[in-house]
């Protein structure tokens, strides 16, 4: 190596040296900021994550209710027990008219005689989890025209919702689809 090269190659290190030396902090790479794409994408993760919370907390609302109602229905006792039982003999046995005039005069034929309690069918459920539209489509009767009558009884008249679920999230027609 000769003496030039050589020189050279120590006045390059001294001025690296003293760039180095005159170096500050906003020198440096440019510190990462959040742009308004991850801002936005952040807002919406946020979002989505308090919707599928309020989904579960409905749910699960949804399952309490449910489940509350069965037990109220299981366990009633004298003449709500007595009219509950008659509602669903009713209802399992297609007596349409028995259930319409239950619907529109609050009276309707027990074991033990009629019964008087008026109430709304919508919120009623059976041990398993069934209301009553869940009752009449799964049960097999000899007469498929009196479960027609009674499905058209509790979805025209009673206000019946035919995508209410039982216990198991299953709706009342997916019974049918199932045998």
């Amino acid at each position: 190596m000769d003496v030039t090269s050589f020189k050279q190659l120590i006045e390059d290190g001294q001025d690296a040296l003293t760039n180095l030396r005159n170096l500050t902090l906003n020198d440096g790479p440019p510190a990462m900021t959040t742009t308004v794409d991850d801002a936005s994408m952040l807002r919406t993760y946020t979002a989505s994550l308090e919707r599928k919370l309020l989904e579960l907390l409905q749910e699960k609302e949804r399952d309490a209710a449910v489940c509350k109602a069965s037990a109220e229905c299981t366990f009633a006792k004298n003449n709500a027990g007595r009219v509950l039982v008659a509602i669903f003999d009713h209802v399992m046995s297609a007596k349409v008219e028995a259930l319409k005039t239950w619907w529109e005069t609050g009276s309707i034929q027990t074991r033990s005689g009629p019964g008087h309690w008026r109430l709304d069918p919508r919120t009623l459920r059976d041990k398993r989890g069934y209301n009553l539209l869940h009752v009449t489509v799964d049960r097999n009767l000899a007469k498929e025209s009196a479960k027609v009558a009674q499905i058209e009884l509790l979805v025209n008249t009673m206000g019946f919702d035919v995508n209410s679920t039982d216990l198991v999230e299953s709706p009342p027609f997916d019974y049918i689809i199932r045998r």
